[in-house]
């Protein structure tokens, strides 16, 4: 196939989409679809290469896969190397080891499952800051380069070219079938499926192969179609809400009109020929491997270390077309033609970096990601403090732990007659350092049992925020009914429920399955299944203790507070905590002391006591931030309020 200047003009309508979509400007909303172009472009190329070369009788699979590794891997390294030098220097510990992961899953060419797990939806905040983002496609597409060359050389063996062309749009179809099928099962997942990209790449292979049969459509059509497309594709780039359950009839709809494009494109008389033929869109669509490998980095290290304005992003672009421009030139072009074997090619640009980045991976781990060397004394004292402290048991128990009693989900006073039950959510999971110092001054075994958004409370129906609203969350019903089956067994001698009390007023709680519930009436069940429990309790002969919710983290206070070591600035102690009044809801402390008045044995720990001293509540001790997340105290943080509660206010367990 000759070359056309209009694929190389379509190259650059789609990574411009591209870098303005990922620069945040609201110009293009939808800016990502140019991916879908780049994946017919592909299609088409890829399916015209081993088209012409079998009927050439010159096709060989060694040429084609060094020509593809020559084409692609130098400019990637090169890139990686970059997104590595950024990684070293801004990346903390945490973010150093998923990226080093990355590179490594890059290199396997499945960098777009491992981001499929890894992040809760494209786009999403979660994936803003991933250096390697990107490169799912690039798997995608390396995954298309192994299957479709195979495929259709066997295929061809087979039957006659006419079968073929009809084999085409029939696979596309059943490609389309799948892809739909995924978009429903696994909507924030899909997105990085190959199987649900393929689709795509067929409507490609489709265009090449019924193009022939499409150039004597008169001119005047040609140009209708072709700016009907292209016009297709900037209108779907500027509308909102396109992401969702991607990839979707939009998708069918880009690739269409892609394909449409190619298609008409051969007709150099045609108007949107002559436009996309123009020097400067030719000339970004030959960048446009370059400045797509480049663009991405540049803006996730801004996002992660918070320079998110206009000005940044700006900079970015700058900076990105600079970093493209001089790969280009100096990288991908020079080295595009193949200068060694297949095997030593794989060898020196696959093989070698691969190995590279396990063996440093392995050395990283083992050395806290050089934490101490990238970013000083300060950042290893703050991470082997938490890493001290934090206990790998208390997640393996997490929804675990149900019936029985499990030695590695106790904590306190392990050879004590005296046993202790602390049951709720992810809150009490997080208390095990606090409830092991309690249980071991007070000579008591405290079995840990939580799970993740469960309301501990008996006799109830709450929704699975999991699951679409209507359902209700069978697991935690099962195991809270399992933990009161233990209680009225009379083996405790206190019971301990510790919940986030607050948010359970939107979880539609309710005494009946079938019942719907308000907020409101939700606070109300919530209030009688408590007291349900605490007299259940009361009734086994044990006392009943109950867990108020912790001093929530302030806004944005972790990002805050791990800023200064990423742009080595200063920082002020407790600088971040901008909020530092107690936080009550009016809801819970009421319910609360109306349980204490009428069950006077009613224990009530409130972690506000010692977070919050004298009214002003604190985010870190000795310079140690006490957040795990938004929701949740870190081990660390546990077992210092553990000490001071003891220390301060006494010891519950020892108070009765």
């Amino acid at each position: 196939m000759k070359y056309r200047n209009d694929i190389d003009g379509l190259r650059a309508i789609a990574v411009m989409l591209v870098i303005v979509f990922h620069a945040g400007l609201s110009v293009f909303p939808a800016g990502f679809i140019g991916v879908d172009v780049f994946f017919v472009i592909s299609g088409f190329l890829i399916a015209n290469i081993i088209k012409n070369g079998i009927e050439q009788k010159a096709f060989s699979f060694t040429q084609f896969y060094l020509r593809r590794v020559w084409r692609l891997l130098p400019a990637m390294v090169t890139m990686i190397l970059f997104a590595f030098v950024l990684a070293s220097i801004f990346y903390l510990p945490a973010d150093y080891a998923p990226f080093l992961k990355s590179v490594k899953q890059t290199f396997l060419i499945v960098s777009n499952r491992y981001f499929g797990k890894e992040t809760s939806a494209y786009a999403a905040p979660d994936a803003d800051s991933m250096l390697l983002l990107h490169t799912w496609s690039l798997s995608v597409e390396w995954q298309w380069y192994l299957i479709f060359p195979l495929a259709y050389y066997l295929l061809q063996k087979k039957v006659s070219n006419r079968s073929i062309m009809l084999c085409a749009p029939v696979l596309t179809l059943i490609a389309l079938s799948i892809t739909f099928h995924y978009t429903t099962a696994q909507p924030t997942k899909t997105y990085y499926f190959f199987a649900s990209r393929l689709f795509e790449f067929l409507i490609g292979v489709s265009a090449c192969l019924f193009m022939p049969k499409l150039q004597s459509l008169k001119l005047i059509i040609k140009n209708l179609l072709s700016l009907f497309s292209l016009g297709g594709i900037v209108y779907i780039a500027v509308q909102n809400g396109v992401i969702d359950g991607y990839p979707n009839g939009y998708t069918l709809a880009v690739a269409v009109f892609t394909a449409a494009l190619i298609i008409t494109g051969t007709d150099h008389k045609s108007l949107v020929n002559r436009v996309l033929s123009t020097p400067p869109l030719v000339y970004i669509g030959k960048t446009s491997y370059s400045l797509y490998l480049f663009h991405w980095p540049v803006f996730a290290v801004l996002h992660y270390i918070g320079y998110n304005g206009l000005i940044w992003r700006s900079g970015g672009i700058a900076v990105s077309v600079v970093l493209a421009l001089g790969c280009y030139h100096l990288i991908e072009t020079p080295l595009r033609k193949p200068r060694y074997g297949l095997l030593k090619t794989i060898a020196l640009l696959i093989i070698a970096p691969l190995l590279f980045i396990i063996v440093f991976t392995s050395i990283s781990k083992r050395f806290d990601e050089f934490s101490y060397i990238r970013f000083g004394s300060e950042l290893y004292r703050i991470n082997h403090t938490l890493e001290s402290a934090n206990l790998k048991q208390r997640q393996r128990c997490m929804n675990t732990n149900v019936t029985g009693t499990n030695v590695e989900c106790t904590v306190g006073y392990a050879s004590s007659h005296k046993k202790a039950l602390l049951m709720g959510d992810s809150h009490a999971n997080q208390y095990w350092n606090f409830f092991d110092i309690m249980g071991k001054d007070a000579h008591i075994l405290v079995d840990m049992k939580a799970t993740s958004l469960c309301l501990a409370t008996p006799e109830v129906y709450h929704a699975d925020l999991y699951l679409k609203e209507g359902y209700y969350y069978k697991t935690c019903h099962d195991n809270v009914e399992q933990y009161y089956k233990q209680i009225k067994s009379k083996k405790y001698d206190y019971v301990i429920i510790a919940q986030v009390w607050p948010n359970y007023a939107n979880f539609s709680v309710r005494s009946k399955l079938d019942e719907k519930s308000t907020p409101d009436n939700s606070i109300k069940e919530i209030g009688v299944s408590t007291e349900k429990g605490i007299r259940l309790i009361i009734e086994s002969g044990a006392t009943p203790v109950l867990i108020n919710t912790m001093q929530p983290m302030p806004d944005n206070y972790l990002t805050c507070f791990y800023e200064h070591f990423k742009t080595r600035g200063k920082y002020v102690h407790n600088d971040c905590n901008q909020d530092s009044r107690p936080a009550r809801v009016a809801w819970v402390e009421q319910l609360f002391s109306n349980l204490k008045d009428k069950y006077p044995s009613l224990v009530i720990i409130d972690p506000k006591d010692v977070q919050c001293p004298n009214g002003v509540c604190k985010a870190e001790i000795n310079g140690i931030p006490l957040y795990r997340d938004v929701g949740h105290l870190n081990d660390y943080a546990t077992r210092m309020l553990g000490q001071e509660y003891l220390e301060k206010i006494g010891n519950p367990f020892k108070l009765q």
